[in-house]
């Protein structure tokens, strides 16, 4: 679990957007890593180009019996899951214990997600 925030402001737990708002919104703690703002929009455009790419070309079936259930094992800013928000899957995201904090960045943006070291 990742504790609540004592920020004031934007970055109060009360002052995040309502979902489906919050998933493509910056959240303010993404603000506290160096370069995390630019780095957050990166990533968000990245992934959203790279799972419209899989779809098209790979003819993926998502929400179908044979994938409803995806794991991103390297998750930094849930940018994967988001982008795959309007499929029938449900993704759990796995922020790697040797990589930076993000996990509170992920529930931020109303995603799931836990710390592991594989």
């Amino acid at each position: 679990m990742t504790p609540q925030s004592s920020m004031t402001g934007k970055s109060a737990v009360g002052m995040i957007p309502a979902w489906p708002a919050r998933l493509n919104r910056q959240p303010a703690r993404a603000s506290l890593m160096n370069s995390g703002n630019d780095i957050f929009e990166s990533d968000t455009r990245r992934w959203a180009r790279r799972v419209a790419y899989y779809k098209s070309s790979l003819n993926v079936k998502l929400g179908t019996p044979s994938i409803r259930n995806v794991v991103d094992m390297s998750a930094f800013f849930g940018s994967f899951a988001a982008a795959l928000a309007s499929d029938p899957v449900w993704v759990m995201n796995i922020v790697p214990s040797h990589k930076p904090s993000t996990l509170d960045v992920i529930y931020d943006r109303g995603l799931i997600g836990v710390y592991h070291d594989w």
